[in-house]
């Protein structure tokens, strides 16, 4: 409870000084999480980067910055938002050819070709020699169909340095036009170029098998399989280029089984192994693999029908078909993966988790389901679980990083807490989710100027946002509470005067606004504010009762009493009966001053209260019985009555 200023006693006219304790309220934490997880994958967002814990802090963002934290939301396939992010950082730096690069790429790897290189285009207009950028304008050139003008780039970027990949691109290029052998020798150089690289080696290949060199596309095909083992489309293409060769059926169906066994839910590959062993005088195998086959598209059939299903929202009708073709096909990860999704929209977490842990059995390494594992442990309160789970990600996983920081957190371990944000800083260090928890940190660390200034970055990237104006408006009023635990009561109203005007409609602002005026002096200001609060919270007995002491000290006894009547009325103490009785002592009004004190002295019989009672009875001529009270009263130590009673001795 806030404590109210005291009024003065009868008789003294002395004030009695009452300690202030702070209110009491819900604990901050959990609202503070609230805010930050209240979307789906919110609390997978990623922190910022800022040298919060240096003395010298710069608060704008940086080209830097945003490539940062656009190259780790595309790592987690989180396209729109990291385009939404490129957009932000190219208001704020609109002729950055890196930011411009990036923009082009992105919007080139979501089919929006034309927006894709117009963007490109700008940034080559910026930067007309970075061969990163004369390679990705070639190629949306070359996916507009402007094959020569493609050409033309993708040379220039190789005459600067672009190695490999221009030289990819090229060939390509050339193959796009029908001009085999220049694509031939281009391909090639590509593979000199960057000789690791397993793309360049697997479109070598397709090149030379149509040149009818199979031996060699062969070799390729071998080279590009053991830099990336488990790339099952090249595992296939070896198969098939045993067996169209009739080479080594042996060979071609060890490498079938491989793909089949990499990516075991494609059908392709086991109609391949059904035509494998047709050939090689087994047609009982042959068979069974055409039937399964045959099985898995008639699952992908299921699968299509499911989905339209979870777009129509019938939920139900999707995940009973889906329960049936994934518990007849385990190996069927695309349907169990729709299934956990739709048991999730369902409220089924129990069964979502299941089948998400079900899919990091088959698929270990698997990102999506892990995340969504971990995301429902979360909800359910498993931390240990969820940290558990998302260890399997590696030792520098920002979701583990992240949930380590809030157990920290709930633990009050708050600059252990902002150690571990700090550190995920250089992935993603313009997440405005977490400028929020970091600012959190810092606020309960007793750094609330830092905190605030915190939220300036986030504000500059999402302008107007109404949640950061909540949480900016909060921590500016956590500031006035740790302004008014100093005393420092000018400094506390400035704040709470600015967000008062802001949120008319919070009263608490109000009644702490009107008890730094109180506490100034201020009265009269405090008894307006004191008012407007109560008309919003007209409960909160508190403030009444602070109201009623402004107006006591401001001499508007009258008013002071009809508050203390509504604050008798709700709650008879011995206090409050008694300040009233004071106001009724001012107003002549002795018979109801005597009768409220009696009350007061029945609950609590302090000096001052039976100094009180003596005072309205010796005005009402009830002297036997007024002078007994008084002579007690000052008999316990309470000075005014000791002083009365000694002059009237010397009478």
């Amino acid at each position: 409870m806030v404590p109210r200023g005291a009024a003065p006693g009868l008789g003294d006219h002395r004030r009695a000084d009452r300690n202030r304790a702070r209110i009491s309220g819900p604990d901050r934490l959990p609202g503070i999480i609230a805010i930050i997880v209240c979307s789906r994958f919110a609390w997978f967002a990623i922190l910022i980067a800022l040298g919060i814990l240096s003395n010298s802090v710069v608060w704008a963002q940086s080209i830097d910055e945003f490539q940062r934290h656009t190259s780790t939301l595309i790592e987690e396939g989180r396209l729109l938002e990291a385009l939404q992010l490129l957009e932000k950082g190219l208001r704020e730096f609109p002729n950055s050819p890196e930011l411009l690069l990036e923009q082009g790429s992105l919007l080139l790897r979501l089919g929006r070709v034309g927006a894709g290189a117009e963007a490109l285009e700008k940034a080559l207009l910026a930067s007309p020699e970075d061969p990163r950028i004369l390679s990705k304008t070639a190629e949306s050139r070359l996916r507009q169909g402007r094959f020569d003008q493609a050409l033309d780039l993708f040379r220039q970027a190789r005459s600067k340095g672009a190695g490999g990949e221009a030289e990819h691109q090229l060939a390509f290029t050339h193959f796009a036009k029908g001009s085999d052998i220049e694509a031939l020798a281009a391909a090639r150089r590509s593979v000199e170029g960057d000789p690791l690289e397993p793309r360049y080696r697997r479109f070598l290949a397709f090149l030379l098998d149509l040149s009818g060199r199979h031996d060699e596309a062969y070799r390729q095909l071998l080279a590009a399989y053991r830099l990336d083992p488990d790339d099952a489309s090249t595992l296939h293409r070896l198969s098939s280029n045993q067996w169209r060769r009739r080479k080594n059926l042996g060979q071609a169906l060890e490498f079938a089984e491989l793909a089949q066994e990499s990516d075991p839910e494609n059908p392709l590959y086991q109609r391949h192994l059904a035509a494998l062993y047709e050939s090689a005088g087994e047609p009982e195998l042959a068979e069974l693999w055409r039937q399964r086959a045959a099985e898995l598209e008639r699952a992908f059939l299921i699968y299509s029908r499911a989905l339209r299903l979870k777009q129509q929202g019938r939920l139900q009708e999707a995940s009973l078909s889906l329960e049936e073709v994934t518990s007849k096909h385990p190996e069927f990860v695309s349907g169990l993966t729709l299934l956990a999704q739709i048991y999730q929209q369902r409220g089924m977490q129990q069964e979502a988790l299941e089948a998400y842990l079900a899919l990091l059995d088959r698929r270990p390494d698997a990102h999506l389901p892990r995340e969504e594992g971990a995301w429902i442990h979360f909800q359910q309160g498993s931390l240990d679980l969820a940290l558990e789970l998302l260890q399997r990600g590696g030792e520098n996983d920002l979701q583990r990083g992240l949930l380590l920081g809030y157990q920290l957190m709930l633990k009050k371990r708050w600059s252990e807490a902002l150690q571990v944000f700090s550190r995920l800083q250089e992935r993603s260090p313009l997440s405005i989710d977490l400028i929020q928890l970091m600012s959190f940190c810092l606020s309960e660390l007793g750094r609330p100027r830092e905190a605030y200034q915190l939220l300036a970055k986030a504000e500059r990237l999402q302008p107007g946002d109404e949640q950061l104006d909540r949480y900016r408006q909060r921590l500016r009023f956590e500031e006035a509470l740790r302004l008014e635990q100093a005393r420092d009561w000018l400094g506390a109203a400035q704040i709470l005067g600015e967000l008062a005007l802001q949120d008319t409609g919070n009263a608490d602002l109000w009644f702490h606004l009107a008890y730094s005026q109180q506490q100034r002096g201020e009265l009269a200001e405090a008894i307006g504010h004191y008012r407007r609060g109560l008309r919003l919270a007209p409960d909160q007995q508190w403030a009444r009762q602070n109201l009623a002491s402004c107006l006591y000290r401001s001499q508007r006894y009258a008013e002071a009493a009809r508050q203390w009547e509504r604050v008798a009325a709700t709650q008879a103490s011995s206090e409050a009966l008694f300040q009233l009785g004071l106001c009724y002592s001012h107003l002549g009004r002795d018979l109801e001053a005597e009768a409220v004190f009696e009350k007061a002295v029945a609950i609590e019989p302090t000096p001052e209260r039976l100094y009180n009672l003596g005072i309205a009875r010796l005005r009402l001529l009830k002297v036997e019985d007024a002078w007994k009270l008084l002579r007690e009263a000052a008999r316990r130590g309470y000075p005014p009555a000791a002083q009365l009673v000694e002059k009237r001795a010397q009478r």
